[in-house]
């Protein structure tokens, strides 16, 4: 099963339109036209009810009086799935006993036009609803922003400092009582807690600096092979840990442009946390190639590790994601770590995806675009 990443914040919004007339789906979409959004259409509550839940539309524009099901039912059913109950909704009716309105409005729709509606009033009352819809989702976005760097701080930051002082004051305090052995275990359990809090400080750092518009990325030509090995080496005493095989295949090694220091993040990020959900004697593979239309450079990261379910992919670039999976070796994770490696892709004018199975292994696929003219003058490909 592939995903694409999500994006927290969409450019276009999406109106669905439901009714049961043609003749009024065509009159709707001509005069949305007027409106920077995408349209769906549904003829009915069912087929409605759909592509709400598929498309997770911003506005629903919805007839009441429709055969089989009705917008009442419609608007129901939405509003007590969890999933949907965020989606406006405007009802467009001709009934005009105000119980029937406040009805629509104690189900949970936020507006209605009555039949036959004025297009300059339905167009304004659209455009509002889009409008705070769209505050909306940035105040969740911010919202979540800041849960998430608030829990890092209190708790994930924290974790590794209680092992380093806790294993230093053991040693300061009985270091003649601990045999040669023990000394050494302490001193790799320190050392391993800071270099964890060091990598996530610095993710931290690097996310907080994108959050305030002070990071950009400064292009220089880059060796995928160069990038490759230099990954390898960082994470082989991970992988050696907990006796995984890190492998890199490469027929030829591709220059382009690039950011250095988040290209290393990204590859480094998706590494160690391949290396994580792969449990020991299994192997990670690092590997680059030409993407097909030869439009860019694909950095691919492979395992055989546990994989994961389709709720899970779709929330692997979420900021407002709740929880993260503990790896093979029940190590701790923030989630940060594939959030930063989708911004720092973006920032370079990529893309990042995941194909992914339960019990068989993930597939992380970068793709860096070659910048204008490069594909033509610039690109070398050398032997490796």
């Amino acid at each position: 099963m592939k995903s694409e990443p999500m994006n927290e914040q969409q450019d276009t919004q999406l109106v669905l339109i439901v009714d049961d007339s043609p003749q009024n789906l065509q009159i709707l979409g001509i005069l949305l036209e007027e409106i920077d959004c995408d349209i769906a259409v549904a003829s009915n509550g069912k087929d409605a009810v759909d592509i709400a839940r598929e498309q997770h539309p911003d506005l629903i524009l919805l007839d009441i009086m429709m055969p089989v099901m009705d917008g009442y039912e419609v608007c129901r059913i939405l509003q007590e799935d969890q999933n949907t109950s965020d989606i406006s909704i405007i009802f467009l009716t001709a009934l005009s006993n105000p119980d029937d309105l406040v009805k629509g409005l104690k189900l949970g729709a936020v507006d209605y036009v009555a039949k036959p509606f004025k297009g300059v009033e339905l167009l304004a009352r659209v455009r509002n609803h889009l409008r705070t819809r769209s505050m909306m989702k940035e105040l969740a976005y911010l919202n979540a922003t800041k849960n998430k760097f608030f829990s890092i701080i209190a708790h994930d930051l924290k974790n590794p400092f209680y092992t380093i002082i806790g294993f230093s004051e053991m040693l300061m305090k009985n270091i003649d009582t601990h045999t040669r052995e023990e000394q050494l275990k302490f001193m790799q359990m320190i050392y391993n807690s800071g270099k964890d809090a060091h990598g996530l400080l610095e993710n931290l750092l690097n996310w907080s600096r994108i959050q305030i518009g002070s990071i950009r990325a400064e292009l220089t030509t880059l060796s995928s092979l160069d990038l490759v090995e230099r990954t390898v080496a960082f994470l082989e005493p991970m992988a050696k840990k907990k006796s995984i095989r890190l492998e890199q295949e490469e027929d030829s090694a591709y220059e382009f442009r690039g950011d250095e220091n988040m290209m290393q993040t990204i590859l480094r990020n998706l590494g160690s946390n391949a290396i994580k959900f792969t449990p020991p004697s299994g192997e990670v593979l690092i590997l680059t190639r030409e993407s097909e239309d030869g439009s860019g450079v694909e950095f691919i990261v492979k395992d055989n590790g546990i994989g994961m379910p389709e709720e899970v992919q779709s929330q692997l670039f979420r900021i407002d994601a709740r929880g993260t999976r503990k790896g093979t070796d029940k190590e701790a994770g923030t989630g940060l770590g594939l959030i930063l490696c989708k911004e720092f892709v973006e920032f370079q004018g990529g893309d990042i995806a995941v194909e992914s199975r339960e019990g068989e292994g993930s597939v992380f696929t970068v793709h860096i675009p070659y910048v204008e003219g490069e594909a033509a003058n610039e690109k070398s490909e050398v032997n490796a």
